[in-house]
């Protein structure tokens, strides 16, 4: 009776070691008993919940990558140096006329014989001329009066051509003067001469009370003109 008792004993534990095993067969290998919200790194996929470890080293940079397509073409830019001086360059000059400049059949300078201003000692008034010191753009501009009852023709020139000019006809009458005016603003190189010149009746110079000038000054600087 005693033995029939241990083997029933033993029967009974052989079938609980059985039932452990199915039941732990059926549990996935990725989650632990009674706690389906952890789940572990297995195979390197993510893990709930888990420790977080250390931060790796970082990885060798990658191969270059294929050139992209060329871009579309931009707008054209301007070019200036205007920013290489801390002020812009003082170029500027004014002069008068004070004697008569004579009447001519063809095209004389006009000579612009007293200097108001000449900010960096481009103009001439023995010549009339002036002389860009410096590349840029400019703005130039002349008066004229025609001598008593005489028309004359006035123009602006830059080496030797004619940018702008003027006509004044005061011949209609007895004591009559006609005003003659013109301007431009130029591009210009150093090196290159701008003057005034006149032809037909002259104009008219009067050192008290002056009506004929020449004038022109820096608007802006470029170096780079060629």
């Amino acid at each position: 009776m005693v033995r029939l008792s241990s083997m029933s004993s033993q029967l009974w534990l052989l079938c609980l070691f059985l039932v452990f095993i199915q039941t732990r067969a059926q549990i996935p290998p990725n989650k632990l008993p009674g706690d389906t919200n952890k789940i572990l790194t297995v195979n390197n996929s993510q893990c709930i919940q888990c420790p977080q470890g250390p931060k790796g080293y970082a990885g060798d940079n990658g191969p270059q990558g294929i050139q992209g397509p060329k871009g579309q073409k931009g707008e054209k830019g301007y070019v200036t140096t205007i920013t290489k001086y801390a002020s812009p360059p003082k170029i500027a000059f004014t002069a008068k006329l004070t004697k008569h400049h004579p009447d001519t059949t063809t095209l004389h300078t006009v000579r612009y014989d007293t200097v108001v201003t000449n900010f960096g000692d481009g103009f001439n008034k023995y010549t009339g001329i002036f002389s860009v010191p410096m590349a840029g753009t400019y703005f130039f501009i002349f008066h004229g009066l025609t001598n008593s009852n005489k028309s004359s023709h006035m123009e602006l020139v830059k080496n030797g051509e004619q940018i702008t000019s003027g006509y004044g006809n005061s011949a209609q009458g007895s004591g009559k003067f006609a005003t003659i005016s013109n301007s431009a603003i130029l591009e210009v190189r150093r090196g290159d001469k701008m003057w005034v010149q006149a032809s037909g009746g002259g104009v008219y110079g009067y050192q008290k009370a002056p009506h004929a000038s020449f004038s022109g000054y820096l608007i802006y600087a470029n170096e780079d003109i060629s």
